[in-house]
């Protein structure tokens, strides 16, 4: 009777378990599309040659508190583009007010300690444009009054905004390039 419950657990046991996973239906889908033609992030300020075409971005807003947005930067650097930073057309783009400048240039610095933040674009532009630019996306989200979101946007190659993404829980939520 031992040798039966032995066989049974190490032969019979894994078989059924592996024919009721089988049976499972994945469903993989796309993430449902918020927005369809918004501004690109080039028309926000003249002087930068960073575009949403043919590149798929990952936006976000860090506003003018530096002690909130750091948590978000280097979350994002971590979840999101340590992993897909070698992909041909990935970029994450961080809008940043110009008053804030100055304050960035430390926290970049840090970041760029530890990683390659090559693909990382900082664009800094007043608070009209930030806020006509945000509004492009036609989100149910806001920015706080340091024009600062807690969520982050993807913008696919076509310039639709893709289902948002808190900062926080970016990696549960990124789709596969």
């Amino acid at each position: 009777m031992k040798k039966f419950w032995v066989l049974f657990s190490l032969f019979i046991l894994p078989l059924v378990f592996y024919i009721f996973l089988s049976k499972g239906i994945y469903k993989y889908s796309n993430l449902p599309i918020l927005t369809e033609n918004v501004i690109n992030v080039n028309e926000l300020e003249s002087t930068t040659n960073v575009s949403f075409t043919n590149q798929l971005s990952i936006v976000c807003f860090l506003g003018s508190d530096i002690n909130t947005a750091k948590g978000s930067l280097f979350n994002l650097n971590q979840t999101i583009y340590k992993r897909y930073y070698q992909k041909p057309y990935f970029q994450i783009i961080a809008v940043i007010p110009k008053s804030s400048e100055e304050l960035y240039k430390e926290a970049i610095e840090e970041l760029s300690a530890f990683t390659d933040i090559s693909k990382w674009h900082f664009i800094y532009s007043n608070s009209t444009k930030i806020n006509t630019f945000f509004k492009s996306f036609k989100t149910p989200n806001n920015l706080n009054e340091n024009l600062y979101s807690e969520n982050a946007y993807i913008i696919d190659m076509n310039l639709e905004v893709e289902k948002m993404m808190k900062t926080q829980m970016m990696a549960n939520y990124m789709v596969i390039i």
